[in-house]
C-alpha cells in the first residue's frame, strides 16, 4: 500500500494514522519537512512516494534516536521498511543547503539578532544599518520627505585604547553607544559603523539647522566625562552631517559626504603643534593619559597663571609681566605648558584653553590697575589659528569687557607665522586690535625670517627676539643681534630679548642696545601673588 503525500501538505487521514501508528506519523512529518525545504529552495511542487508497511512496525528496525533515515519497502516484496541510504544523504543535502541559503524552516532568533547587531555595543551594524536607511531613502523619496546622515568618530579614543587598554577601550566604546542611542529619537537610526566611528540616519529631519542641532546634541553627550578604571576620561568627537536631496540621492553619496564634511570638520579645529617650549611630555606622565584628562581640568579649574616679569634694560624696571599657563594636575603636580599644551593643540581643547587664558589674563590686568600699577602690562600668548578666527578681535573685546580691563593693558604675542602665513590678512586684523587699544608683539622673531618690509608698516610695539640668536656662540651673533635690533628701533619698536639665563647673554644684549629682556636670570614665572614689584602685586580671582 502506497499512500501518496503532496508537498502542498496533505495529510494521512485519521483512520490511516491510527492503523499505522507512530511510525507512519513520523514518517508524515519527515516528508512534510523535506517537501517544504525544497520549496524554500525554490524547487518545483515534487511529489513524494512514501511506502507504507503492511505488517506490524514493531517487528522492524527501529532506526536510531535522531537518525534522519526514510525507510521503503524492499524489493523483493518480503513485508517491513528498510533504511534507504541514498535517499537519506539526499534530504540531509538538502537540510544543509537550506541553512547555507539562509531559508531555514525555523530561522534561529539568536543568529539573527548577531546578523544585523554589533557585537560588542549592541547597535544596529553596517548592514542593518545600510537596510533600514535605504527604507527610510525610499520613504523620503516618495513622500519628498528631507532626510540627513551623520558621520560620527571619536577625537583621541587610540590613546584611550594604547593607555589604558583594549578592554577599557570596550567600556568606553559600549558607553558611547548607549548614550549616543539615548540623545536621538526612537524614529533615527544609530549604528556602529567599525572601530570608534558611528554613524546616524535623522528621518523626517526639519532642516539643516535641526540636524545641527541634533549633531550638537550627540557632541555633547560624548563629552560628559566617564569613570574607566579610577581614570576620569573626557572624549570629544567630529561629526559630518550630508543631508538629503541636497548631498546626494543614495545613500552611498550621502555617506560619503558625511564622512568628507567630518574630516574637514576635524581640520578646521585642529591646530599645529607649536615648536615653543617643547618639553618632552614623558616627563610629566604618560601624554595618552593626560591628553584623556585634559577636558576634565579644565572644569575642574585645575589651570592657573603663572607670570614671568619683563625688564626694561634702559630704566631695569619691571615694564610687563607675561602669563604663562600652568596644570595643577591632581596626581603628578604642577605641570608646565610644555607638558600638556602641544597635546592640547591637537584636539578641540585648544580653543576652551586659549578662551580661558584670554579671560584670566584680562582679570589680571584689571586688579594690576585697580592697585595702582597702571604702568605694567600683562602679555599673553596667542596662537596662529586663534588668531585667525573670525571673531578673535569680537571675542577679545569682550573679555576685556567681562573683567574689566583696559585695552592698554594688556599685550598680545603672537608667532612669526601669523605674518609669514597670510600678511594682508594679519594687516587689516593688527589694525583692528590697534583701533582697540591693545599692545601687540610678535614672538621668537627671526625663526622664519620675515620680510623686514611687513615689519617696518605692520602696527607692532615689540619685537622678541628667537631664543637662538641669544644663545648662539657664533662669532657673528652679536651682529645678528644687533642688526633686528636695529631694524626694530628704525620702526618704532621695542626690541626684547626672550631666554635670558647667565649674565653673559645678559651683557651680550645690553651692549647690542636691546630694550626689554626677559629670561629665568631676571625672573622665574610666579603666581601673580608671589611677584613683588616694588610693592605685592595683586593676584586675580583665576
Amino acid at each position: 500500500m502506497v499512500v501518496r503525500l503532496r508537498s502542498s501538505g496533505d495529510r494521512l487521514s485519521t483512520y490511516l494514522l491510527g492503523k499505522l501508528g507512530p511510525r507512519q506519523s513520523q514518517q508524515d512529518r519527515k516528508a512534510e519537512r523535506r517537501s517544504r525545504i525544497l520549496r524554500q529552495l525554490g524547487a518545483s511542487d515534487p511529489v513524494f512516494s512514501v511506502p507504507i508497511p503492511l505488517t506490524d512496525p514493531d517487528a522492524h528496525p527501529v532506526p536510531p534516536a535522531g537518525a534522519p533515515l526514510i525507510w521503503q519497502r524492499p524489493q523483493n516484496g518480503s513485508g517491513g521498511l528498510t533504511p534507504n541510504p541514498e535517499q537519506d544523504l539526499r534530504e540531509a543535502t538538502l537540510e544543509r543547503l537550506a541553512v547555507m541559503s539562509g531559508q531555514s524552516a525555523a530561522p534561529d532568533p539568536e543568529l539573527s539578532y548577531r546578523a544585523h547587531h554589533d557585537a560588542l555595543t549592541g547597535l544596529p551594524n553596517r548592514h542593518a544599518f545600510e537596510e533600514r536607511t535605504n527604507h527610510g531613502l525610499a520613504y523620503a523619496r516618495r513622500y519628498g520627505r528631507p532626510m540627513a546622515i551623520l558621520f560620527i568618530d571619536l577625537d583621541g579614543f587610540k590613546a584611550v585604547n594604547d593607555s589604558l587598554g583594549h578592554p577599557a577601550g570596550d567600556t568606553v566604546l559600549c558607553e558611547v553607544a548607549q548614550r549616543l542611542r539615548s540623545a536621538l529619537r526612537e524614529s533615527d537610526i544609530i549604528a556602529r559603523w567599525g572601530g570608534d566611528e558611528f554613524v546616524a540616519a535623522l528621518l523626517e529631519v526639519g532642516s539643516e539647522q535641526d540636524a545641527a542641532r541634533a549633531a550638537q546634541k550627540l557632541m555633547d553627550a560624548i563629552k560628559e566625562p566617564l569613570s574607566v578604571e579610577g581614570q576620569q576620561i573626557c572624549l570629544s568627537a567630529s561629526i559630518g552631517i550630508s543631508l538629503y536631496p541636497e548631498d546626494g540621492t543614495d545613500l552611498t553619496s550621502l555617506l560619503r559626504k558625511a564622512d568628507q564634511e567630518m574630516y574637514e570638520s576635524r581640520n578646521r579645529t585642529r591646530l599645529a603643534p607649536s615648536t615653543r617650549s617643547m618639553a618632552d611630555p614623558r616627563q610629566a606622565g604618560d601624554p595618552r593619559l593626560i591628553e584623556s584628562q585634559l577636558k576634565f581640568a579644565l572644569q575642574r579649574g585645575e589651570f592657573h597663571l603663572y607670570y614671568q616679569p619683563q625688564f626694561d634694560l634702559h630704566t631695569n624696571r619691571v615694564y610687563a609681566i607675561e602669563a604663562l599657563i600652568r596644570w595643577n594636575h591632581p596626581r603628578l603636580g604642577m605641570l608646565q605648558a610644555g607638558s600638556f599644551l602641544p597635546l592640547a593643540q591637537g584636539s578641540r581643547l585648544m580653543p576652551e584653553i586659549s578662551a580661558w587664558t584670554l579671560a584670566a589674563a584680562s582679570r589680571q590686568a584689571a586688579h594690576l590697575k585697580a592697585a595702582g600699577l597702571d604702568q605694567i602690562r600683562v602679555a599673553v600668548n596667542i596662537s596662529a589659528s586663534q588668531f585667525a578666527a573670525g571673531d578673535f578681535v569680537t571675542t577679545l573685546a569682550s573679555a576685556l569687557d567681562s573683567a574689566g580691563a583696559e585695552p592698554e593693558f594688556l599685550e598680545l604675542d603672537l608667532p612669526e607665522a601669523v605674518l609669514a602665513q597670510d600678511w594682508e590678512a594679519a594687516f587689516q586684523k593688527l589694525n583692528q586690535l590697534r583701533a582697540l587699544g591693545v599692545h601687540v608683539s610678535v614672538d621668537d622673531f627671526g625663526s622664519l625670517f620675515t620680510s623686514l618690509d611687513y615689519v617696518q608698516r605692520l602696527p607692532l610695539s615689540a619685537l622678541k627676539l628667537d631664543q637662538r640668536f641669544v644663545r648662539g656662540t657664533q662669532d657673528h651673533q652679536p651682529l645678528l643681534i644687533q642688526s633686528i635690533i636695529a631694524l626694530a628701533q628704525s620702526a618704532g619698536i621695542r626690541a626684547v630679548a626672550e631666554g635670558i639665563e647667565t649674565a653673559q647673554q645678559l651683557q651680550l644684549v645690553r651692549n647690542a642696545g636691546c630694550d626689554g629682556a626677559q629670561g629665568y636670570l631676571l625672573g622665574m614665572p610666579v603666581p601673580a601673588e608671589e611677584l613683588l614689584l616694588a610693592s605685592l602685586l595683586p593676584a586675580a580671582s583665576v
